[in-house]
């Protein structure tokens, strides 16, 4: 069978491609909490369809459709709208890209005032897409960007493709999880943040107790350094820990766990300024975890790290 997410992904780029400064960022399947499917997204927002399905657990298990584009609930930017759409225990994430949906200036978390800016911040919010909710979630996005015309049309068709994919769940198998690589041991990375203030990422990759890496910000002067959303960490961890091992992204979605305690914000900071922070996090991963793999594949440069999968 095609696979759903890849599908679907091609699906929200026909859509998106009749109206200028709209991209398609990602689709996912998930299995509970677990990403089953996955096609798209990049070395930033990985981990967020499995982080913003996490705060949906509470959540009415009929079909419904919930929207956020909120970094503070597992996303990485304003200008990243996510889609949730449940069918019982499946769900089906999709995700595009604004131009000019969410924060218009780099500091504007740095500086707590995008109250002031122009920008559109939505909680996870749950609608019933068939009811009168929808108009009302369509008018306030439109008057809140330069082409509300065309927002309302393509988050309206991306809603409906997302909560029509969820109807043919029940026909999807998820491919069975390649075998791991019977590797032990522990290896340490480490990456540049910004030289002129001698900020770096350390890394330690162990698999004593699991697959688990553990990242520490070295920095003399942390105010200076950027930060990003848990998520956004992990998202770049893990994609490091992919290539190093060369290992499908779903499967490593559900295998490594990031511990970033003094890396991650729990207030996510400077919509552009977070990448070099979150590249960081990936080659100091990858590094650690190729010493352990025997792979002689070179890292992503920052392009491809941000570029759509």
């Amino acid at each position: 069978m095609i696979d759903p997410a890849q599908r679907l992904l091609a699906d929200l780029d026909t859509i998106v491609g009749i109206h200028r400064g709209f991209r398609a960022h990602g689709a996912a399947v998930l299995e509970g909490d677990e990403v089953v499917a996955l096609a798209g997204f990049c070395g930033m927002t990985l981990a967020a369809p499995g982080a913003i399905r996490k705060l949906m657990n509470n959540a009415a298990s009929a079909v419904m459709l919930a929207l956020t584009n909120d970094p503070y609930a597992g996303g990485s930017r304003l200008n990243h709208i996510f889609m949730i759409g449940l069918a019982g225990s499946r769900s089906v994430v999709t995700a595009l890209a604004f131009r000019d949906f969410g924060a218009m200036r780099k500091d504007v978390f740095r500086h707590r005032a995008e109250t002031f800016h122009e920008g559109l911040a939505l909680s996870l919010l749950c609608v019933d897409w068939k009811g009168p909710e929808r108009d009302v979630v369509l008018s306030v996005i439109a008057t809140n960007v330069r082409d509300g015309h065309a927002a309302r049309d393509v988050i309206d068709r991306v809603a409906l493709a997302t909560l029509n994919a969820c109807s043919s769940l029940a026909a999807f198998e998820p491919q069975c999880a390649p075998a791991m690589p019977r590797i032990l041991g522990r290896a340490d990375g480490r990456a540049i943040v910004d030289e002129s203030n001698g900020a770096a990422i350390d890394a330690v990759f162990d698999t004593g107790g699991g697959w688990r890496v553990t990242l520490k910000l070295d920095n003399r002067n942390v105010a200076e350094v950027a930060r990003c959303s848990s998520s956004a960490i992990a998202s770049a961890a893990t994609l490091g820990f992919a290539d190093g091992f060369g290992l499908p992204l779903t499967v490593s979605l559900g295998l490594l766990n990031v511990e970033d305690a003094d890396v991650a914000a729990e207030a996510p900071e400077a919509v552009g300024e977070g990448t070099p922070l979150a590249y960081a996090c990936y080659r100091a991963t990858f590094d650690a975890v190729r010493k352990l793999s025997n792979k002689t594949s070179p890292p992503r440069d920052e392009v491809l790290f941000l570029a759509r999968g």
